[in-house]
C-alpha cells in the first residue's frame, strides 16, 4: 500500500503560521533570509519522519523542557514585607530604661567639716561713705554651719580685691562650736582716692585649709566702701549704728531693731527716700518711737575723742509716706559718767521738708564725748519715722555756725 505524503507545502504553510503568531507585533525582518533556512530545516525532518513510517505522537517533554513555577503575583496594594515591622512608640513618649537597683548608691546628706554661714554686717554695710585716708573697723557675723569646733588655730584671712591697709590674717579669739555665731572684725585703712572698693575675706582651719561661705563652702564674704574725696570724714553713725545701745523710756532694744515693733526700733536704710519722694543713695538711720503718747527712743554711741573743728553734721526728716509724723530730733552728749546735756533740737513734721544739723564741737576739744541721738514723739506715736541722714562728725578748717531750726 502506498504511503501518504503530507505535501511540503501544506507543512511550510503550517510552520509560517506558527511562527507568525509567535512574533505577534515584532517587526518581520527580510523574508527570504529567514524563511529558506527554516524551510530546508523543516522539510529534512519531515523526510526522516516519513522514512521510519513512524505515526506521529504526542511528544514527552524532557526536563529540558519542563517549565519555570508559574509565579504568584502580590495583591494589588498590599506592601512587600522586607524586613520584620516593629510598632513606633507613641510621639513624645519619652523611653524609659529600668534602673539596676542594685547599683544605685542610697543619697546622703552634704556634711563639711569646715563650712560658714554669713548672717549680717554688724558694722559698715556695703556701700557706706568713708572719708579717703579714715581708718575703721569692719565687723562680720559669721555662724558655724560645718561640723567641725573651730579654734584659736583658726584665722580671719584676706582673699582677694582690696587689702586696704588690712592684715593678711587675724587669729579667732576663742573657740566656735558647730551652730554658733561669732562676730568677726578686722581693722582697715580706706584708699586715698576716691571711689567704690570691696575686698574679700575667708577662714582658714589649724591645718591650713581655707573655707568660706555658699553651698560649697567656698565664697568669700566682704567689706564693701565708698571712698569720699573729703578727708575730713571722723565718725559715720550709720555705719556704726549697732555700735550704739538702743533703748525706749524703759527698756533695751535690738540693733537692728525689728520693724514695726511697738517698743519701737532703727534699722539702716541704704537708700533712704525722704518724704515727698526723693530717693538717695546715702546711708541713713531709720528710727521709730515707742509707740505710746509721748514715745521716745534713742541711741548712746561710744566715746569719740573731739579736735578743735569738728562738727557733726546731719540732715533731719520724716521718711516718705508717713503723712503722720510729727517728731523732735535732739543731740546730747555725755563725758564719762556725767551728766547728759543738750547740743540742739530740731522738730520736723510730713511737710516735704526738711532741717540741716551743723554743730561746732570745737568746745568739747580734748576729751572723750558720747553722743546721743533721740528722736521723741510730739504727740501719739503712729506714723512717726524718723530719719537721721548721713549724720556723722567731720573736720573743718574754717568753722561754720550752728543751724538750729526754731
Amino acid at each position: 500500500m502506498k504511503p501518504k505524503y503530507i505535501p511540503v507545502t501544506i507543512l511550510a504553510a503550517l510552520i509560517l503560521a506558527i511562527l507568525a503568531c509567535g512574533q505577534g507585533g515584532i517587526t518581520t525582518p527580510d523574508a527570504a533570509a529567514t524563511l529558506n533556512p527554516q524551510y530546508t530545516a523543516a522539510a529534512q525532518t519531515l523526510e526522516a519522519m516519513l522514512t521510519q513510517s513512524a505515526p506521529l505522537a504526542s511528544a514527552t517533554p524532557g526536563p529540558e523542557d519542563t517549565p519555570f513555577p508559574t509565579s504568584t503575583p502580590f495583591p494589588t496594594n498590599t506592601p512587600v514585607t522586607v524586613f520584620p515591622t516593629f510598632t513606633p512608640l507613641p510621639t513624645n513618649t519619652p523611653i524609659v530604661i529600668p534602673t539596676v537597683q542594685a547599683n544605685t548608691p542610697t543619697p546622703t546628706a552634704v556634711t563639711r567639716c569646715d563650712w560658714a554661714k554669713f548672717e549680717k554686717d554688724v558694722s559698715y554695710p556695703d556701700g557706706t561713705v568713708v572719708g579717703a585716708g579714715q581708718k575703721f573697723t569692719k565687723t562680720w557675723r559669721i555662724k558655724n554651719i560645718g561640723t567641725c569646733t573651730w579654734t584659736t588655730g583658726y584665722s580671719l584671712i584676706f582673699a582677694d580685691g582690696n587689702a586696704m591697709g588690712g592684715p593678711a590674717s587675724v587669729k579667732l579669739a576663742g573657740s566656735v562650736a558647730p551652730g554658733q555665731t561669732v562676730d568677726l572684725s578686722v581693722d582697715l585703712v580706706a584708699p586715698n582716692a576716691e571711689g567704690r572698693y570691696r575686698g574679700y575675706w575667708k577662714l582658714r582651719n589649724a591645718n591650713g585649709v581655707i573655707f568660706g561661705v555658699g553651698k560649697n563652702a567656698n565664697d568669700p564674704f566682704w567689706v564693701d566702701i565708698n571712698v569720699s574725696a573729703e578727708r575730713n570724714l571722723v565718725y559715720d553713725f550709720a555705719a556704726n549704728y549697732c555700735d550704739a545701745t538702743w533703748r525706749n523710756g524703759t527698756d533695751k532694744l535690738p540693733c537692728p531693731g525689728n520693724e514695726g515693733s511697738k517698743d519701737g526700733f532703727v534699722l539702716h536704710i541704704k537708700t533712704p527716700v525722704f518724704e515727698g519722694g526723693y530717693k538717695d543713695n546715702e546711708p541713713a538711720l531709720l528710727t521709730f518711737p515707742e509707740r505710746i503718747k509721748g514715745g521716745i527712743i534713742q541711741g548712746k554711741f561710744p566715746a569719740v575723742r573731739i579736735k578743735q573743728g569738728y562738727h557733726f553734721k546731719a540732715f533731719v526728716l520724716c521718711e516718705n509716706n508717713a503723712p503722720k509724723c510729727n517728731v523732735v530730733f535732739r543731740l546730747s552728749y555725755q563725758i564719762g559718767s556725767g551728766q547728759v546735756k543738750k547740743l540742739g533740737e530740731w522738730k520736723e513734721v510730713y511737710d516735704g521738708k526738711y532741717s540741716t544739723v551743723d554743730v561746732n564741737l570745737s568746745s568739747l576739744a580734748g576729751k572723750d564725748v558720747k553722743f546721743i541721738l533721740t528722736v521723741l514723739a510730739n504727740g501719739q506715736a503712729t506714723d512717726d519715722y524718723a530719719l537721721w541722714f548721713a549724720p556723722r562728725i567731720v573736720q573743718t578748717l574754717t568753722p561754720t555756725p550752728l543751724a538750729v531750726m526754731p
